[in-house]
């Protein structure tokens, strides 16, 4: 008697199949994973930005009406390269103390080179309670790679 060991031709192209099924589900999942996680590692860069706000709202109680109004009050830089951080290229704060943060166009995941969204304060009877992300900007990025509040 003889044994066959071994897969047959039909086995193995099954499994090459499968695996090529899972991988094209898997991988676009893994680039928003990423995207999203730099988003979020992009809060580090604005930290000095709303900590200004929120203590320009402290003092007066309500939102800076321009940037030069923060700026003469706390002294931080408005449009700096030295807010950025990691894949930061430049964090903005605008009008009514909303921030704009923009990633760099190079070294960053594709579905982010370049991209912006704005994070947003949020006031309450003592001071910014929260600031919240929103799309927005010059090259605003998809909702769903916002980091979450």
């Amino acid at each position: 008697m003889k044994s066959n060991r071994g897969f047959t031709l039909i086995e193995l192209m099954i499994v090459v199949a499968v695996i090529g099924i899972l991988a094209s589900i898997a991988i676009p999942q893994y680039q928003d994973y990423i995207a999203r996680t730099e988003a979020t590692n992009s809060l580090g860069a604005v930290r000095n930005a709303q900590l200004a706000v929120n203590e320009y709202v402290s003092r007066f109680a309500k939102l800076p009406s321009t940037p030069s109004s923060l700026n003469a009050y706390t002294g931080i830089a408005l449009t700096a390269v030295s807010h950025a951080a990691g894949n930061v290229a430049q964090v903005t704060i605008m009008n009514n103390g909303v921030i704009e943060v923009q990633f760099k166009s190079n070294d960053v995941p594709e579905l982010m080179a370049g991209k912006t969204y704005l994070i947003q304060p949020a006031l309450n009877a003592v001071g910014v309670s929260y600031f919240r992300a929103a799309v927005g900007g010059s090259n605003p990025m998809d909702a769903k790679y916002l980091p979450k509040n």
